[in-house]
């Protein structure tokens, strides 16, 4: 399998919809034989963020990234618990007919990814939490940010998530076209993060957990992954170098290097 470098090179994704999902997918590789992966996106942002592991892993994998409500035409805004996105993810599985898929996400999608753990759902092979933790609170700015200069504050959202040394614009068109347009989500979406907490449910977890976390992420720093690896009996945690909250963009070789061994495992 060859790795991409940085950048998304040609997007080979395309959007499809089947009911009231719309997701990324590479339907000419569909194999029903292949195993297949569920990549979640994070608070304010689609699934086009996942653009370079829809690319790289679509050629073994059957990959999908589901966009969460309140991304497309006619959706109104996003839900209001993590616990609702699980319900839709969950939805979104058993209607695609997916056989014990591996599930990995980012931020807000790495919490919606331990509801589900945590739940009594058996139709999940792996799961992968990128950048994530038990409880993600929001600062107060960030809903103030939001409603008053949203412009704004996705410049300073995708920005800020890569490290200081980083060449942003190497993934500036891929970030900005991974950000939402609707305020109104991204609020319900803040909110769904700031009212999460499972703390206290990580131990009913069984499945085999892959944890990432970035060395220079200031929204879910190193520590929140930690204690997931100490409260989750099946996990592991591994630190990828010298990027922030945005790794799967900034430092996509390592981030895929780190999913395929483990699912390969």
């Amino acid at each position: 399998m060859n790795l991409l470098s940085q950048g998304s090179g040609d997007f080979i994704m395309k959007k499809q919809k089947k009911d009231k999902f719309h997701f990324l997918q590479k339907p000419e590789n569909f194999d029903e034989n292949k195993k297949s992966i569920v990549f979640i996106h994070g608070a304010s942002i689609n699934s086009y963020f996942f653009v370079n592991q829809l690319n790289f892993f679509s050629n073994e994998f059957n990959v999908f990234a589901p966009d969460l409500p309140g991304r497309n035409k006619g959706d109104e805004k996003g839900l209001q618990s993590v616990s609702e996105y699980a319900d839709f993810i969950i939805d979104f599985i058993e209607k695609m007919k997916l056989e014990k898929p591996h599930i990995c996400g980012i931020s807000m999608g790495g919490a919606i990814v331990l509801d589900i753990l945590a739940r009594p759902y058996e139709n999940i092979e792996r799961a992968v939490i990128i950048n994530s933790g038990a409880r993600l609170k929001v600062l107060d700015m960030v809903f103030g940010s939001v409603k008053n200069a949203f412009q704004d504050f996705k410049k300073g959202m995708v920005k800020f998530g890569v490290s200081k040394d980083f060449d942003f614009t190497k993934i500036e068109p891929d970030a900005y076209k991974a950000c939402i347009d609707n305020p109104m989500t991204a609020l319900a979406d803040f909110n769904a993060c700031n009212n999460f907490d499972l703390m206290n449910s990580l131990e009913k977890i069984e499945k085999k957990v892959l944890i990432l976390g970035a060395s220079e992420d200031v929204s879910t720093p190193l520590k929140y992954g930690k204690f997931l690896e100490e409260n989750i009996k099946n996990s592991q945690f591994k630190i990828i170098e010298g990027c922030g909250h945005l790794s799967p963009m900034e430092k996509p070789v390592e981030i895929n290097n780190a999913i395929y061994e483990f699912i390969k495992s």
